[in-house]
């Protein structure tokens, strides 16, 4: 039985996982941009339910920015490893697509209180 190709090389597979995760959260934050207000955006909610920070569009900007860094980095490490240390590698590339999910489900969750 022949798996296709993008199963067959793990690094390619996990990428595009990350990235196609990634997408879908920048997708939603460009198109929230115009329904969202200037300012007094929640961006962050204690246990008890109390406001913890609020902020602009600008601040809720950094997010999927310091996401995409981060996964940035981990698929140019896993890159750098994937001939000597598998393992570390696709741990790294793993990484990568929970930060994608989390920044995904960060945006949706910003999104979704305002």
């Amino acid at each position: 039985m022949n798996l296709p190709e993008v199963l067959q090389k793990p690094l390619l597979a996990f990428t595009l996982i990350a990235v196609i995760l990634y997408g879908i959260g920048i997708g939603v934050f460009l198109i929230s941009q115009s329904s969202l207000p200037d300012s007094g955006l929640i961006l962050q909610i204690g246990a008890s339910k109390e406001i913890k920070m609020l902020g602009d569009k600008g601040d809720m900007a950094v997010i999927p920015r310091v996401g995409g860094i981060v996964i940035l980095i981990n698929i140019l490490l896993a890159q750098a490893f994937f001939q000597k240390e598998r393992i570390l590698s696709i741990l790294f590339l793993i990484a990568s697509d929970i930060v994608a999910l989390l920044t995904l489900i960060t945006i949706g969750f910003i999104i979704s209180l305002n």
